[in-house]
C-alpha cells in the first residue's frame, strides 16, 4: 500500500476515487444482498411510524421556535419600554441640569468673565474721541501733524452738494416730462382733428354712394317692370298658342276614339301604327278566349304537379319505413352477436381459470431450495 505522504496530488485524487468506488460498492452489496428487503419488501408500518415521529418532532420544533419567537418579541417590548423610560429620565435630568446652569451658572456671574467677555471691545472706549480728547498724548501715538481733521465736515458738505444736484436733476426731469406730456396732448388733438375730418369725408362718400345706389335701384325697378311686361305678353301669347294646339289635337284623328282611322289603304286587316286607337270587340273576345284556355292549361299543370308531389311523398314514406325495418333487423342481429360474444368470453374465462388452477396445483408444486438461490448474486454487477 502506498504511503500518503509520498504520493503526488494526482495519485491522491486517484486513490480517493478508488476508495469512494469501493465504499459505494459495499453499500450497494448491503442493499442488494439483503434477502429480507429483496423478498419481503420494506416495512411500511415502521416507515409510517418514523414519518409520524419525524412530523411530531418537526411540529414540536416549530412550536418551540414559535414560543421562543413570541418570548423574544415580548422581551423586545419590555426592553423597548425600559429603554424608552431610561431615555425619558435622561432627558428630564438633562433638562434640569440645563435649567440649573441657566439660572445659577451663567457666564456673567463668573469672576474671570471680564477676561473672557466676547463683547469687551464693544463695551470699551475707543482710543480717540475727537481731536480734543485729553488722552491724546504724545506717547499715545493717536494724533499726528498734518492730519485732515475736517474730512468728516468736508464729506458732509459734499453729500449735501450731491443731494442738491440730485434734487435739481429731479426738477429738470419733471419739467421735461411735463413738456413731453404737453407735446403728446397737442399731437393727440391734431390726430383727433384729422380723424374728425376723415369721418366727415367718409360720411360724404357714403351719402354720395347712397344716392348712386338709389338711382341704380330705381333704374333696376324700371327695367324689371319692363321685363315683367314683356314676359307677361310672351306668356299670354304662349297660352293662346297652347290652347290652339290643344283644340287642334282634340279634333285631330290622333285623339279621337274612332278605330277605323287606323285602317290602312294597303289591304284589309292592316293598320297604321301611328293612328292605332285600340282593339275592337271581336279582337277583345278572341284575347279573352285565349286567356281562358291558358288558365285551363295552368290549372291542369298544377293538378299534375300536386299528383307528382303526392307520389314522391308516398314513395319517401315507404322508403323510410323500409329503412326503419332494416335498422330494427340490424339491432336484433347486433344483440345476437353480443350474446354470442358474451358466451365465448365466459368459455374463455372458464378455460383460463382451469389453466391457472392446473399451473398452480400441478406445474408450480416444485418449490426451489436455498441452494438454488445461493448460486445467484455473487457480485453487484
Amino acid at each position: 500500500m502506498f504511503d500518503p505522504k509520498i504520493l503526488t496530488p494526482v495519485e491522491k485524487r486517484e486513490a480517493k476515487r478508488i476508495e469512494r468506488i469501493k465504499r459505494y460498492d459495499e453499500e450497494r452489496k448491503a442493499r442488494i444482498f439483503n434477502a429480507r428487503q429483496r423478498l419481503i419488501g420494506v416495512d411500511v408500518e415502521a416507515l409510517e411510524s418514523q414519518i409520524q415521529e419525524k412530523k411530531a418532532l418537526e411540529e414540536a420544533e416549530l412550536a418551540e421556535q414559535k414560543a421562543l419567537y413570541m418570548k423574544e418579541i415580548n422581551d423586545n417590548h419590555i426592553v423597548d419600554n425600559i429603554q424608552r423610560q431610561v431615555e425619558q429620565n435622561k432627558k428630564i435630568v438633562l433638562s434640569e441640569i440645563n435649567r440649573f446652569r441657566m439660572e445659577h451658572q451663567r457666564k456673567e456671574d463668573r469672576r474671570e468673565f471680564d477676561l473672557n467677555d466676547p463683547d469687551a471691545l464693544k463695551k470699551s472706549l475707543p482710543c480717540r474721541i475727537g481731536d480734543n480728547d485729553p488722552r491724546l498724548t504724545i506717547s499715545s501715538v493717536q494724533k499726528f501733524e498734518g492730519e485732515d481733521s475736517a474730512a468728516n465736515e468736508r464729506d458732509k458738505i459734499k453729500k449735501e452738494q450731491q443731494r442738491n444736484w440730485l434734487v435739481q436733476q429731479i426738477v429738470e426731469k419733471r419739467n421735461l416730462e411735463n413738456q413731453r406730456k404737453q407735446s403728446d396732448k397737442l399731437l393727440l388733438e391734431t390726430i383727433k382733428t384729422r380723424d374728425s375730418r376723415a369721418q366727415l369725408m367718409d360720411q360724404l362718400n357714403r351719402d354720395c354712394r347712397r344716392q348712386i345706389e338709389l338711382a341704380t335701384v330705381a333704374y333696376n325697378q324700371a327695367l324689371s317692370y319692363e321685363q315683367a311686361m314683356e314676359r307677361k305678353l310672351k306668356e299670354q301669347m304662349e297660352k293662346e298658342n297652347n290652347k290652339a294646339e290643344i283644340n287642334n289635337a282634340l279634333t285631330s284623328d290622333l285623339l279621337c276614339e274612332n278605330t277605323d282611322v287606323a285602317q290602312s289603304n294597303l289591304g284589309l286587316g292592316k293598320q297604321v301604327g301611328a293612328l292605332y286607337k285600340g282593339m275592337s270587340e271581336r279582337e277583345k273576345n278572341e284575347i279573352l278566349k285565349i286567356q281562358e284556355k291558358q288558365r285551363e292549361e295552368l290549372r291542369a299543370k298544377k293538378e299534375e304537379e300536386v299528383a307528382h308531389e303526392k307520389y314522391w311523398l308516398d314513395f319517401t314514406n315507404r322508403l323510410n319505413k323500409n329503412i326503419h325495418f332494416m335498422d330494427l333487423e340490424k339491432e336484433v342481429m347486433k344483440r345476437e352477436e353480443l350474446k354470442m360474444m358474451y358466451k365465448q368470453n365466459e368459455a374463455l374465462s372458464r378455460e383460463q381459470k382451469l389453466r391457472r388452477e392446473y399451473l398452480n396445483k400441478v406445474v408450480y408444486t416444485n418449490t426451489p431450495t436455498a441452494a438454488f438461490y445461493n448460486q445467484f448474486n455473487k457480485t453487484t454487477r
